[in-house]
């Protein structure tokens, strides 16, 4: 803990807003009812900053950002069949960034067993570390983590923040 004074006196770095008003570190949730577009919403603000594209009011599009997409919800070939669709719209220049900047990783089996963060989570980081992944995106978050009661706040502020 701080002492107030020792808080509010401390000299912080500038923080660079990446996208969702969000910088490096920072945690954000959307919460909606389902079918109501999270995903795509997410989807392409996701390809949009890695191309380095705006996506108003959400990302400036000032640089391309190097993103991690984590989809628990859909395997490779569902999540194939809609990005060959939302890249289409892309410059040549864009899909260059797009090939540099943008990893997906689509619900599915890592070492024999279902992928989920509190199971493979060193393999997560490493992901992350490795590619120097700036921002990274988990649609759903409640699939993510093997949790007893997505619906319960508590639990997954435990196990997820």
């Amino acid at each position: 803990p701080y002492q107030l004074f020792d808080l509010l006196n401390m000299k912080f770095e500038k923080k660079e807003i990446i996208a969702f008003h969000l910088g490096k570190q920072d945690v954000g949730v959307i919460q909606a009812g389902t079918n109501a577009g999270k995903t795509t919403l997410l989807r392409n603000a996701a390809l949009s900053m890695a191309a380095g594209r705006p996506f108003e009011p959400f990302y400036d599009g000032k640089r391309p950002v190097k993103i991690c997409y984590f989809d628990f919800e859909n395997d490779a070939q569902d999540v194939q069949r809609d990005l060959l669709e939302m890249v289409d719209v892309f410059t040549e220049e864009e899909k260059k960034n797009l090939a540099k900047n943008f990893s997906v990783l689509p619900k599915g089996l890592i070492a024999g067993e279902l992928f989920q963060f509190n199971r493979n989570e060193k393999y997560a980081f490493e992901l992350l570390h490795q590619n120097k992944i700036e921002y990274a995106i988990v649609d759903n978050v409640s699939a993510a983590y093997d949790l007893k009661d997505e619906n319960s706040n508590s639990e997954v502020t435990q196990k997820v923040i």
